[in-house]
């Protein structure tokens, strides 16, 4: 799937699975630059895509919405955050996943969102599709960097 079609990618039927998984307990990040992964953000897909999986090939929507909150020294800080696919990048591809920053100081939590997809062309050999939510800090000297009352939603298109 190229990262940036010029036709939408079209399935004409409903989602073979939807799975949803959240939680509400305050997440801080604490290591500058290094991704980590959001504990019990994850949705495995345990019999993965291909020969043996509930279909061979799979286009995977992954939304993820939370409350987030950036302080810093200076307001420059960014929260960055990802979701991956059995560890493989989705789309849209780009090393530019801003999920939300310090602006005006970072004095309000605040509610915000963001969607993967991850296209995975027909194939015998099982491909591992589990979704991880990952995050990461980087700017000025941080004072708090977090995400609470998260949710995390999966629908798999055969």
């Amino acid at each position: 799937m190229p990262d940036n079609p010029t036709s939408p990618v079209v399935r004409n039927a409903a989602p073979i699975q939807t799975s949803v998984i959240w939680g509400s307990d305050r997440f801080l990040v604490s290591t500058p630059d290094v991704w980590v992964n959001l504990p019990n953000a994850t949705i495995p897909q345990q019999v993965g895509v291909g020969g043996g999986s509930p279909s061979i090939g799979a286009l995977f929507v992954a939304i993820f919405s939370a409350e987030s909150l950036v302080k810093v020294q200076g307001d420059n800080g960014i929260c960055w955050l990802d979701i991956t696919f059995g560890g493989q990048d989705p789309h849209p591809e780009s090393d530019n996943h801003r999920f939300d920053s310090s602006i005006n100081l970072g004095t309000e939590w605040r509610s915000v969102s963001t969607t993967r997809i991850m296209e995975i062309p027909p194939t015998i050999p099982l491909v591992n599709a589990t979704a991880q939510v990952r995050v990461k800090y980087s700017g000025g000297t941080l004072v708090e960097c977090g995400l609470q009352n998260w949710s995390l939603t999966l629908f798999r298109y055969a």
